[in-house]
């Protein structure tokens, strides 16, 4: 397998990673992640047979997998950590209809303008 033919497996394998992650109904616990570091020792493995090559490969693509899996839940717990300032804790969410009112603002500034342009006046140009 070529090099770059490998790169485009663990990518894939990556994405696969982040993809499991997204599937998951709520976020992993990183305590495991401490396991990750000994996939890299897979590289050690001689490529010359081809059994230990198809296991080295498949060791790095696991490894992707599980690099891709950790860092989006690493990434995702460092997003939700952010919290809401002390003042807004506790509060009740209030509805605004601020929308509403500036469209029906609009439409009668349209209709005055309408109304009360120069040709309705008599004025010509």
């Amino acid at each position: 397998m070529r090099y770059s033919t490998r790169m485009v497996l663990y990518t894939l394998c990556f994405t696969i990673g982040v993809w499991l992650l997204q599937q998951q109904a709520s976020l992993l616990n990183l305590a495991w992640a401490w396991l990750l570091p000994i996939f890299p020792l897979a590289l050690l493995i001689p490529s010359k047979p081809l059994i230990l090559r198809v296991a080295r490969i498949s060791l790095v693509a696991i490894f992707a997998i599980g690099l891709g899996f950790c860092h989006t839940a690493w990434q995702a717990q460092k997003r939700l950590s952010v919290t809401l300032p002390d003042e807004w804790q506790g509060r009740d969410i209030e509805k605004f209809t601020g929308v509403g009112d500036q469209i029906q603002a609009l439409a009668n500034s349209f209709y005055v303008l309408a109304y009360c342009s120069p040709r309705r006046a008599g004025v010509s140009n």
